[in-house]
């Protein structure tokens, strides 16, 4: 646009039509960026630069004019010709001014280089070279290792590469049919639809063959009354695998109530065995017998296995006897038990579990499979899914997660992102036949209340005492509508067995919020408590160790001890002071007992002032505390000593003594 725009007509002599007839004229012959500017009364006009762009075009589209060489020298004189280099194949076409001389024995690079505005490649010649490279195929976008829908080219790609057939599960009257017909291993293919699993037997006919890959077009849902998988790739019936390099990718396994209603009209899947034995599981990855040696690779990815209801018998979802594993979004619903890990070196995410009676995830070692070096992202347990009516009553889960070394030790660590449990009994439970140890939850969440608004949730995080426990760590959890919070029992005394905790979060908890037996050791950083029965629970030697403390409404007491004892408390006759002065407390902080208050003697005050139950006694006993004492002849400074009680001086209350403060006093317990 011009500065002036008078709209004075074609002819003007004015000055400023002048000034903006000199400046179109700058930017019609020199301006090297636009292809059109408006001319003093608005309209657009061709620049130079513009008409060239548009002259060279029409020159490209009548095709090339191919000359030689590089490296026998040449001139170019327009846009449409191009000049071969002998060394790799490749036309170069001038994208600069003409003409263009290259003198001989040139290349591409001496002669302005590959850019715009200068050299510009032509031909395929590059391309070829560059597809024959190793990682050539990624310039079509391919991967190798990536999944690919069936049908492109880069499931094609995946075929070739892996050298293995592809079946399609609709022409064969089962999915064992299928896998039959590819018995040194390859892909069957799964459209949306319903398809038969065939019979299966975990001890005598399950599938072994190495190398399959079960790919579904899409992953189905539930309906909402959770008896039947719905608009995707299914696979009604119990399918039962242990082989190398299991993949399994986008399907349903499909054991509801309309499958085995129809298929085995009649069945009890609460006490009775699957007619084909075992139990009435939708998938199972596992072995035939204890002892065998492990398989490698299974990866399951858009997975759901759906069971007749929480009462029958077997797993949603069941992985054990193999190392090196990914399961990628995986949900069960119903059943025993929900998703369960029995494996190692395994990174699970996205891990869904619904309505089971006993475990939502298991993560386990026993005599059918070593666990450990197992990193579970996120799991998340609820009493049923979201916008749905089930046509059986669920059940709530005894366990949202059960961490269990059973027959075995864990021979690597346990590590979990998150847990998000909702109606859950205990919300995350650890405990087994063998210690415990190594175990690492980032978060928990867990949510004890039920469907009709009861609390159900009796732990937010448990371990019962079953055997040892060490080195378990959890940065944050938090416990709404519960029984109790935290609890941990030590059987057996253990300098190195501790639960330790970052921050603790309780919420509506009817009884004690951290719970220590026996020989327990829990860390926790930061305590915070809402509309709690207690804080603390202690037996004789257990103990918790506390950074800071914060809470709100208390309805019992803040310690419970063993046999019914609230804790520390006053002696007769002590008291705090009026409320204008620092009242007494208690507290857990900077990891060691701390007491405060400004203390009043009256009627039966002896030397003892608070009464100190065993859990909370100093390390050693009788140390002394310079405190500050009033009495008939005005303030002084006395001391404290604290051993089974908090004490004035050695146990003798000096004869006028009123007023003893406590502030600031603190010890290791």
């Amino acid at each position: 646009m011009t500065t002036y725009n008078t709209g004075n007509p074609l002819g003007s002599a004015a000055a400023k039509d002048l000034y903006d007839n000199a400046e179109n004229l700058d930017h019609l012959t020199n301006d090297m960026a636009n292809e059109t500017w408006p001319d003093r009364l608005g309209r657009p006009r061709k620049t130079w630069y513009g008409i060239e762009k548009n002259a060279n075009q029409a020159i490209l589209n009548y095709g090339y004019i191919t000359k030689d060489s590089f490296e026998d020298g040449s001139t170019l004189s327009t846009a449409n010709e191009c000049l071969r280099w002998k060394s790799n194949g490749e036309y170069y076409r001038w994208d600069g001014n003409f003409p263009k001389v290259v003198p001989p024995g040139s290349t591409p690079d001496s002669t302005g280089g590959v850019q715009k505005g200068a050299w510009v490649g032509v031909g395929d010649a590059s391309l070829r070279a560059d597809l024959k490279k190793e990682e050539g195929a990624g310039l079509v976008g391919y991967q190798p290792g990536m999944d690919y829908p069936y049908g492109s080219v880069g499931a094609y790609l995946n075929a070739s590469y892996a050298m293995l057939p592809t079946v399609n599960i609709a022409n064969y009257s089962s999915l064992k049919e299928a896998i039959a017909a590819i018995p040194s291993g390859g892909t069957v293919y799964v459209p949306a639809a319903r398809y038969e699993s065939g019979k299966w037997n975990v001890n005598a006919d399950s599938m072994n063959v190495d190398n399959i890959r079960i790919l579904g077009e899409r992953a189905p849902t539930w309906n909402s009354t959770l008896t039947r998988l719905i608009g995707g790739s299914v696979i009604a019936g119990r399918f039962i695998a242990w082989a190398n390099n299991l993949t399994v990718e986008n399907i349903g396994f499909d054991n509801g109530r309309d499958y085995i209603n129809s298929k085995y009209p009649g069945a009890d899947t609460t006490t009775a065995s699957h007619p084909e034995g075992n139990t009435w599981d939708a998938f199972v990855y596992g072995a035939p017998s204890t002892g065998l040696e492990q398989k490698n690779g299974l990866v399951l990815r858009n997975i759901i296995g759906l069971m007749y209801n929480s009462q029958a018998l077997g797993h949603a979802v069941l992985t054990e006897g193999y190392s090196h594993g990914r399961l990628d979004n995986v949900t069960g619903i119903g059943g025993s038990h929900g998703v369960i890990i029995k494996a190692s070196d395994v990174v699970a995410t996205g891990i869904f579990a619904y309505c089971q009676s006993e475990n939502g995830l298991i993560i386990k070692a026993d005599g059918s499979s070593n666990c450990g070096n197992v990193f579970v992202h996120d799991f998340t347990y609820a009493y049923k899914p979201r916008n749905t009516s089930p046509w059986f009553e669920p059940a709530y889960a005894k366990h949202g997660v059960d961490i269990d070394p059973n027959a075995r030790t864990f021979n690597g660590p346990v590590y979990i992102g998150s847990v998000h449990t909702s109606g859950a009994v205990w919300g995350v439970h650890g405990a087994g036949l063998m210690p415990l140890a190594d175990v690492h939850i980032v978060n928990i969440v867990a949510d004890g209340l039920a469907d009709n608004n009861a609390i159900v949730g009796e732990y937010a995080f448990i371990i019962d005492g079953n055997n040892s426990s060490s080195r378990i760590r959890i940065d944050h959890v938090r416990a709404s509508n519960c029984k109790r919070g935290i609890y941990l029992n030590q059987p057996t005394e253990n300098p190195s067995a501790q639960l330790s905790i970052g921050r603790c979060e309780g919420v509506n908890i009817t009884n004690a919020m951290i719970t220590a037996l026996a020989f327990a050791r829990i860390f926790i950083d930061q305590v915070e408590g809402t509309t709690v029965g207690s804080l603390y629970f202690m037996t004789t030697y257990a103990k918790i160790y506390v950074g800071s403390e914060r809470y709100s409404i208390i309805t019992k007491s803040k310690f419970q001890m063993d046999g019914g004892s609230t804790g520390p408390s006053l002696t007769l006759g002590w008291n705090s002071a009026s409320s204008e002065n620092e009242q007494y407390e208690f507290s857990l902080k900077n990891y060691r007992a701390s007491v405060r208050g400004f203390m009043q003697v009256g009627s039966g005050a002896t030397a003892n002032i608070v009464s100190l139950p065993a859990a909370l006694q100093p390390v050693s006993p009788g140390g002394r505390y310079t405190a500050l004492m009033l009495g008939s002849t005005g303030f002084v400074n006395s001391h404290i000593s604290v051993t089974d009680h908090i004490r004035v001086q050695d146990g003798t209350l000096p004869a006028g003594t009123q007023f003893v403060s406590l502030s600031g006093l603190e010890w290791d317990y």
